[in-house]
């Protein structure tokens, strides 16, 4: 009977040395999340909560579109390749017809994602405001800034 007692005492003095490393590595993980994330604050990131309503609205987005032929997306990696086409330097505003000659410009490459006018619609939908085009149609504007901050 000692033998096991000792062995029991042993086997949850280890697991309170793993619970409480555990414990700190998810405290330093937090503090330098939190740190990261207050400096960005500034530069309109959200928090986590805000974070995690990202991460929930791609999924939705996603899997609305793997499952349904007529329903767009574009997934934040591709927008981010559209938009980074060097003709765009410089530009803080993208019209509806510089995202599609973004697309035009790199859908060459492999592995990109064959996108139609309805794909831009959704991106100026999801990332855009409406133009104040005075006459004509309005496919409105993105800005560049607010599509993707991290800078």
């Amino acid at each position: 009977g000692d033998v096991y007692k000792r062995q029991g005492l042993g086997t949850l003095f280890k697991l309170m040395v793993v619970l409480l490393l555990l414990k700190m590595v998810m405290a330093m993980i937090f503090e330098s999340y939190k740190k990261h994330h207050g400096e960005k604050k500034r530069s309109g990131a959200n928090s986590v909560l805000g974070d995690i309503k990202v991460i929930f609205y791609h999924f939705s987005h996603y899997f609305r579109f793997k499952c349904s032929d007529s329903y767009c997306y574009v997934t934040p990696s591709t927008v981010l390749k559209i938009i980074s086409v060097p003709e765009f330097d410089g530009q803080k505003e993208l019209t509806f017809f510089d995202l599609r000659c973004g697309i035009d410009l790199v859908s060459s490459e492999q592995h990109f994602p064959d996108l139609h006018i309805g794909h831009v619609h959704w991106i100026l939908r999801t990332y855009g405001k409406p133009s104040s085009n005075q006459g004509g149609v309005s496919y409105g504007t993105a800005n560049t800034a607010d599509i993707f901050s991290e800078g």
